[in-house]
């Protein structure tokens, strides 16, 4: 339960926390934000990037549903899915969001340090 006076997630321009959130930069000194899209923190993510959830069937029958297996990221080059176990970046040269999976990203970035 909120304290008065504190937003809730459900106040207007209340964005939810992303504590996972770093500071990361790549070989060319380039930075950016970044997270690992995980089950636990896809709605942050999801507000962060202004991202879409992407469903895919449950099952092999119509009646089997719909299940969330990542998010769908605007990228620069267009829509990219990001599955969970991804990385979402937002690049700080031009705020565009992009995504890399886990052994990409562990090659290219390394935290900064603060």
């Amino acid at each position: 339960m909120t304290q008065p006076n504190q937003p809730s997630e459900y106040s207007p321009g209340y964005v939810l926390p992303l504590p996972e959130l770093r500071a990361y930069r790549n070989s060319a000194g380039l930075h950016v934000q970044a997270v690992q899209l995980t089950k636990a923190n896809m709605r942050a993510v999801y507000e962060w990037a202004d991202s879409k959830q992407f469903f895919e069937p449950a099952g092999p029958k119509p009646d089997d549903g719909l299940v969330v297996t990542g998010l769908t990221i605007f990228t620069a080059d267009g829509r990219r899915k990001a599955n969970f176990g991804d990385w979402v970046v937002r690049w700080a040269v031009n705020g565009t969001f992009d995504r890399y999976d886990a052994l990409t990203f562990g090659q290219f970035f390394t935290e900064v340090q603060s």
